[in-house]
């Protein structure tokens, strides 16, 4: 929905633009996580004029508004994640895919730690999913 996005945009005081409409379309629901990379591929088939930079400075405002999540967990690339709830992620070391895992976290609850104001939790998980695993693919340890 092209007019909820630009009212989205317009609450957090950003402006609203084709490019900042058509990443959150193709981020919202997208549980894939991808890759600015991946983003720029997939829009870039509708939008041919669109650069990587644009995705990227688009990419930086949009987490810095609190409307995508960034996450680092991939050591060659950032991934982002439209679901921006706090939630933890497991990255398959062989795969490479990145997945949301629903596991309760104790920390959640409290405010802060040993006098450290928490601001955010992020949780992740590195190992072999179960695809791999089944596929035989996995089950030693990557560095």
């Amino acid at each position: 929905m092209i007019c909820d996005k630009a009212e989205t945009l317009k609450a957090k005081g950003l402006p609203v633009t084709v490019q900042r409409i058509a990443i959150l379309e193709y981020m919202d629901g997208n549980l894939d996580h991808p890759s600015a990379d991946d983003i720029h591929a997939a829009l870039h088939e509708k939008y041919a004029s669109i650069s990587r930079a644009t995705i990227y400075n688009n990419l930086v405002t949009l987490v810095s508004s609190g409307l995508l999540q960034e996450i680092d967990i991939d050591p060659e690339k950032a991934h982002y994640d439209s679901n921006i709830s706090t939630h933890h992620h497991f990255y398959c070391t062989v795969c490479k895919h990145l997945y949301d895992v629903a596991i309760a976290c104790p920390q959640l609850s409290h405010r802060d730690v040993d006098g450290h104001r928490i601001e955010q939790v992020q949780g992740y998980f590195l190992g072999t999913c179960r695809t791999c695993l089944a596929a035989g693919t996995g089950g030693g340890h990557h560095a």
